[in-house]
């Protein structure tokens, strides 16, 4: 399998040991403490996600590690931080995140910090439970148009008409939308009355 993260992020926790051996004499190295005291100590340059991830610690993150979600943001705590970048700085102005707020994913320190994960993982996933696949598995990003159709005022077209006659009237509305959906080449996702 390969690791698109550096080197170091592929190794094993039992490695730590001997990487801290030799690996802090060889390279920059920072260490992060989290919640609970807990420090982790990487190369400079990795991101705190990374981080998070070499040593096995649980970490919110479903966009994959491109700044496109904020499920990964964390708090700095008391230590001043360049200013992120433009796609980062982005999706924290979109969720009003104050300055010591940042995306995990992102951030690159190059001197020890202390974070507290703001987006608490699932302790467990329950085997019952439905999930929303891009979000478990990872998905892919696109750009769409979606298109909401309704018929207006379908429950007085539906009034004092045999039920049969309701059910001819509305499939050749739904025929007549999902034709032009799919010659302009769209995708429908679903179809559903509104209950009234």
């Amino acid at each position: 399998m390969r690791c698109r993260s550096p080197i170091w992020a592929c190794l094993p926790p039992s490695f730590d040991c001997a990487w801290r051996a030799t690996g802090i004499r060889a390279f920059s190295v920072v260490r992060i403490t989290y919640p609970g005291g807990r420090i982790v100590t990487v190369p400079s340059g990795f991101s705190v996600l990374e981080a998070s991830r070499w040593a096995r610690i649980p970490h919110a993150s479903v966009c994959g590690g491109r700044g496109r979600c904020s499920t990964c943001r964390v708090r700095v705590v008391g230590r001043p931080l360049p200013a992120p970048d433009a796609a980062e700085r982005q999706t924290l102005m979109r969720i009003d995140a104050p300055a010591d707020v940042r995306l995990a994913c992102q951030l690159r320190p190059s001197a020890d910090l202390a974070v507290d994960l703001l987006v608490r993982p699932n302790a467990e996933t329950r085997p019952d439970a439905v999930r929303f696949n891009a979000a478990s598995e990872g998905g892919k990003e696109l750009q769409i148009a979606a298109l909401f159709v309704d018929l207006r005022e379908s429950t007085r077209l539906a009034t004092d008409r045999l039920p049969y006659d309701a059910l001819f009237l509305f499939d050749r509305y739904i025929q007549a939308v999902t034709v032009a959906v799919r010659q302009n080449r769209g995708h429908v996702t679903s179809i559903a009355g509104d209950g009234s």
